[in-house]
């Protein structure tokens, strides 16, 4: 089960955050990284209860710069199977993405968090189809999600991520 004052805390921490300075920027990404993996992990079963809705709906209540985000579900070179686009296929590759290390900073205002779909298939691939998908595999495999956000940004996303866990239990 999930720890709920642990939650409480760590939304605390992130309600007392001003961006002013790196300190604070990395207070965030670790606080971030609490509530977007730990959680996670203990609620994957429910995951659909927990975030639940329409990817649509939670775009256009949160101003985030999406890239990319066609969440692969499988791949067997002549055929791509795709998750919903759902609220919480989004936080699942959105924490694949924090899980994985794959953060950029861009500058000083923000970072880029992608999640690469792995499959041994797709390293022996040699039909990508996928590119057809608008897709760009590499020998590391293929960004299927693909985000920047600023730190405000960010700030937002965990908190809706921690009430949304608080509401869950």
């Amino acid at each position: 089960m999930i720890n709920e004052t642990y939650i409480k805390e760590t939304l605390g921490i992130i309600n007392a955050l001003t961006f002013n300075n790196d300190k604070e920027k990395a207070i965030l990404l670790n606080s971030l990284l609490a509530l977007v993996v730990l959680p996670f992990e203990k609620t994957k079963k429910n995951g659909d209860k927990v975030f639940p809705g329409e990817f649509s709906k939670f775009k256009k209540n949160n101003s985030i710069m999406l890239l990319r985000f066609q969440p692969i579900k499988t791949c067997n070179c002549d055929a791509i199977l795709y998750n919903k686009r759902t609220i919480y296929s989004f936080i699942k590759k959105f924490r694949n993405g924090v899980a994985h290390q794959n953060i950029e900073f861009v500058n000083n205002d923000g970072v880029r968090i992608f999640n690469r779909f792995i499959d041994n298939k797709c390293a022996k691939c040699k039909q990508h189809v996928c590119i057809g998908k608008g897709l760009n595999p590499d020998k590391n495999g293929t960004i299927d999600f693909d985000i920047v956000l600023t730190y405000q940004q960010i700030c937002d996303l965990a908190k809706y991520i921690a009430k949304q866990y608080l509401q869950y239990i």
